[in-house]
């Protein structure tokens, strides 16, 4: 009976962050079985911001599955701890070969030829097999195969249950770090904390005030895509807004914790306050709100809010 062996490729933001004048590094994972770290597109790991991770021996195609998709989960959380960009793709293809092709290179060469999946796939260990690659040729957190091989493990020993809600916000964050713009990835860290909100009802009496102004709205003398519009507005008014669920989030799972001087629930309120007037002026009061200090301090709240949930 044929094995099979998962192949996981993921990008990190820039060269450099897994060091090491190798480009290919074998490792334990704690299933017992064997994987090799590979730089992409680049003959050393301080070279090259695309890898890829094999690991094979696995009885069935869902079995090398699992625990590739266990692995992705890794570096999505080491990601989140460390502060770095990660993108672990959506498990496509980024590139096609034809049929043809392939059906020429195996009667040639014997050589199954699969195509480059951003993310996980798995095959089976039958035949030799190759990929069609697609790739591209100040840092942080610099570490080395090893150190990186090493916190994957932990990682996924610790078995940190990941939410979809989660994961959404961690990769959101990481993905933070691919932007240059200081904006960009000030507003991209608010959504971030915003994904995994889950706002509460709010309280008997104000729901009684929101159903008499439906009442009004339902009776206004309006046409019937107005009335849908404010309808729908008020709706949101049984829960929770938005800041409100940020400030008690803060308080449920970091309610020891300082940002920028501050009490978690009161510096993200403040993040929120300037998110709200970047949208929707453009602009915010530098003195007041400078926009890349609190995207630094904003990183190392969501890497503690994450990493926190995901534990628990």
């Amino acid at each position: 009976m044929p094995t099979f062996r998962f192949r996981f490729r993921f990008n990190i933001a820039h060269k450099g962050i897994i060091s090491g004048d190798e480009g290919q590094y074998e490792f334990a994972l704690p299933n017992g079985r064997v994987a090799t770290l590979h730089a992409v597109g680049a003959s050393r790991f301080c070279e090259a911001n695309s890898f890829v991770i094999l690991s094979g021996g696995y009885s069935t195609e869902k079995e090398a599955l699992d625990y590739g998709f266990r692995l992705k989960d890794a570096v999505l959380c080491y990601g989140t701890v460390f502060r770095i960009g990660v993108d672990v793709g959506k498990d496509k293809a980024s590139g096609f070969v034809s049929n043809y092709v392939k059906d020429k290179v195996f009667d040639e060469h014997g050589v199954v030829m699969i195509d480059d999946v951003h993310g996980v796939t798995a095959y089976s260990e039958e035949y030799p097999t190759t990929c069609s690659s697609i790739f591209t040729t100040g840092l942080v957190n610099v570490r080395n195969a090893e150190f990186f091989t090493g916190k994957l493990i932990d990682l996924i020993s610790e078995s940190y249950a990941l939410s979809e809600q989660l994961k959404l916000a961690m990769e959101l964050m990481t993905s933070s770090f691919f932007e240059s713009s200081s904006r960009a990835r000030f507003l991209t860290l608010v959504l971030a904390a915003e994904s995994i909100l889950s706002p509460e009802d709010r309280s008997t009496e104000v729901h009684s005030v929101v159903d008499e102004l439906r009442n009004v709205a339902k009776s206004a003398n309006l046409s019937d895509q107005e009335k849908r519009s404010i309808l729908g507005t008020l709706n949101w008014l049984y829960k929770d807004s938005i800041s409100q669920s940020l400030r008690k989030m803060a308080l449920v799972h970091l309610p020891n914790k300082t940002y920028q001087d501050l009490p978690s629930h009161k510096f993200i309120q403040k993040c929120y306050e300037a998110r709200s007037k970047l949208v929707h002026s453009g602009t915010v009061d530098e003195e007041k709100h400078n926009i890349g200090t609190l995207a630094a301090n904003l990183e190392v709240y969501l890497k503690d809010m994450l990493t926190e949930m995901a534990a628990a």
